[in-house]
């Protein structure tokens, strides 16, 4: 992951107290972004059709269930064995179009953008 260092002065004044700490957590937060949108940059290659299905379906299973799919929910949409599944998910993990936590079930997170997707068929 790309990080950016903002060498910015923060000034607080003595009538808001609590301006230093907004600021900086303002700064943060440009941060955090700026690193989120490197990644949704670098992940905004082109991917196969096949390969934007299964991030459309991950998206908008996400959406829906407001937890990433399992493995075996993508196998059911899509009516493929388990380690077709299992291989897709590590193609696209490769290609940084999605992260995954070892041992974590459901942690997939996207890194694409989801306006590059395509719509699910």
């Amino acid at each position: 992951m790309i990080s950016f260092d903002t060498n910015i002065l923060v000034y607080a004044t003595a009538s808001v107290p609590d301006a230093k700490a907004l600021s900086l957590l303002c700064i943060r937060g440009t941060d955090e972004q700026l690193n989120r949108m490197a990644d949704v940059s670098r992940a905004a290659k082109s991917f196969t059709p096949k390969q934007g299905q299964y991030l459309a379906f991950i998206h908008l299973y996400t959406r829906l269930h407001r937890r990433p799919p399992a493995e075996a929910d993508m196998q059911e949409y899509f009516r493929v064995s388990p380690p077709s599944v299992h291989q897709m998910v590590l193609t696209l993990e490769r290609a940084g179009f999605i992260r995954r936590q070892p041992r974590v079930a459901r942690s997939i997170e996207m890194l694409v953008d989801p306006k590059c997707l395509p719509e699910l068929l």
